[in-house]
Order: structure tokens, then C-alpha cells, then sequence
């Protein structure tokens, strides 16, 4: 995910400079990266908030003073 990451920064980058040049496809080539880099995050996001909440039920069951007694 992260090397998905890096390539959507890098053609922003590619984009902007193209763009800077007056190179053909400058401007899908940024709005691309942005959009890849949008969705990107999220999905990291969304992965990211289910693991925090798979953990906080652990720590849940763990801090149960019933399930200490066993």
C-alpha cells in the first residue's frame, strides 16, 4: 500500500512539472495521482480504523475482572 502511495505522489509530481512545461497530458497525469492518492488513503484509513477496533475489543476482553477470575 505504501509503494501504491509513493507512485500516485510521484505523478502528481510528474503532473505539476508537466503542467509547468506545457507538456501534453500534464494535467490528467495530476489529477490522476490525486485521485489514486485519494482513494488510496482512504482505503488505508478505513483498514486502519477496523484494526484499532479489533484491538480495543481485545483490550476489552482482557480488562473483564470476570474473565481475570478463570
Amino acid at each position: 500500500m505504501r509503494y501504491l502511495l509513493i507512485m500516485s505522489a510521484f505523478s502528481i509530481l510528474i503532473g505539476v512539472l508537466f503542467k509547468l512545461q506545457h507538456y501534453p497530458y500534464g494535467q490528467q497525469l495530476f489529477y490522476f495521482g490525486l485521485v489514486a492518492n485519494f482513494v488510496i488513503s482512504s482505503l488505508e484509513i478505513n483498514r486502519l480504523k477496523r484494526r484499532i477496533k479489533t484491538l480495543e475489543k481485545g483490550r476489552e476482553t482482557s480488562e473483564d475482572p470476570a474473565s481475570l477470575r478463570k
